[in-house]
C-alpha cells in the first residue's frame, strides 16, 4: 500500500488570522489522526523549515510539499510555523501519547496536530478479459470493506506498485501491472471501489507508474529540459514532485539523478523517439538512457 504520509501542526501566536475553510480544506486533503503530545527529545525529530506570516493552511500545505519532495511519510509544523519531519517520523510521532492542547488543526503547545496522505492511488475501472489478464496474478478474495487495503499491502509485499480488485473483493496484480493496466481500455463496470464483473479498479502505491528505459541523445534530447539532479536514492520520487509541480504528464530520470521533463514527456511519441535501451538501473536510467515513468 501507499507508504503513510503524516502532517504534523503545532499553534502558536502568529499574528494570522485562522481561516476555517482553509483548514477545513486541509483537512479534507489529509487525513487528520490527532493530537499528540512532543517533548524535547522531538517525536518528530528533523527542522526542515520555518514560516513567517503564513496562515495555518498554508504552513501545513507547505510543509506537506516539503515532505513529499524529500520521500519522507511523516511531516509537521510546530508552533504554527516550524516544519518537521524525518525518514522515520511514522513510526515515533505519537511516542508521547496522545493531548488535549491542539486547537486550529495546527496543534497548541507541545502538541502535535498529526495529519495523513491516503494511503494508495485509485487510478480508474478497466476492463478485463478471463483469459489474458491485465493482471495475472491472482492474491485472493477479501471482504469489500477491507479488500482496497488488504490488496495494497499484498501487492507491495510481491513487489508490484499497481494492483487491482474486481468482483466485490477479488485482488489481482502481476509484474507487467504498470504497462498493462488499461489494456483492455476503460469500463463503467465498477461499483463502490472494488470493481465488478471483469472490471477492475485499479490502484497504485504511488501516482506515477514506471513505462520503460530509453536512448536518448545528447543535444537532441527527447524529454527537453533537464529540471533538477537529485541524489539516486531519492532522485525519482524528487523528480516526480518536481515534474508535477510543473504541470508535466511524464518525466525521466538519467545518469543516476538527472531529471528531464516536458509538456509532452507523456507521449511514447517524445519519450520513446530513440528507441527503449538497456542501460538503466536501479530505476534511475543510465549512460543517455531515461528511465520513464508517466503519471496516472
Amino acid at each position: 500500500m501507499m507508504k503513510l504520509f503524516v502532517v504534523v501542526a503545532l499553534l502558536s501566536i502568529t499574528g494570522m488570522e485562522c481561516n476555517d475553510e482553509e483548514v477545513k480544506r486541509t483537512f479534507e486533503e489529509y487525513k487528520h489522526l490527532g493530537c499528540y503530545t512532543d517533548k524535547a527529545a522531538r517525536a518528530i525529530p528533523k527542522h526542515l523549515w520555518t514560516y513567517i506570516f503564513t496562515s495555518p493552511g498554508g504552513v501545513i500545505k507547505k510543509c506537506a510539499d516539503l515532505a513529499e519532495f524529500n520521500g519522507y511519510k511523516v511531516f509537521g509544523v510546530q508552533y504554527g510555523k516550524q516544519c518537521f519531519s524525518g525518514p522515520s517520523a511514522e513510526k515515533t510521532y505519537d511516542q508521547y501519547g496522545s493531548s488535549s492542547q491542539c486547537s486550529n488543526g495546527v496543534g497548541g503547545s507541545w502538541a502535535n496536530d498529526v495529519y495523513a496522505f491516503p494511503e494508495e492511488y485509485h487510478n480508474g475501472c478497466y476492463k478485463d478479459e478471463k483469459e489474458g489478464r491485465a493482471f495475472p496474478k491472482y492474491l485472493g478474495k477479501f471482504p469489500a470493506e477491507r479488500a482496497v487495503s488488504k490488496c495494497a499491502a499484498l501487492a507491495e509485499k510481491e513487489g508490484f506498485p499497481v494492483y487491482a480488485v474486481q468482483f466485490g473483493g477479488e485482488c489481482w496484480t502481476g509484474p507487467e501491472s504498470e504497462q498493462d493496466f488499461d489494456k483492455y481500455g476503460k469500463s463503467d463496470g465498477c461499483e463502490n471501489g472494488v470493481g465488478g464483473t471483469l472490471a477492475n479498479d485499479v490502484y497504485s502505491l504511488k501516482p506515477y507508474r514506471h513505462v520503460g528505459c530509453y536512448s536518448d541523445h545528447l543535444f537532441t534530447r527527447a524529454i527537453s529540459w533537464l529540471i533538477g539532479t537529485f541524489p539516486s536514492a531519492t532522485a525519482v520520487n524528487n523528480c516526480a514532485y518536481t515534474a508535477k509541480k510543473k504541470g508535466y504528464k511524464g518525466f525521466g530520470v538519467q545518469f543516476g539523478g538527472q531529471c528531464f521533463g516536458s509538456t509532452g514527456a507523456h507521449h511514447e511519441s517524445v519519450y520513446g523517439k530513440y528507441g527503449k535501451s538497456d542501460k538503466c538501473k536501479g530505476g534511475v536510467g543510465g549512460w543517455f538512457a531515461n528511465d520513464v515513468y508517466l503519471f496516472f
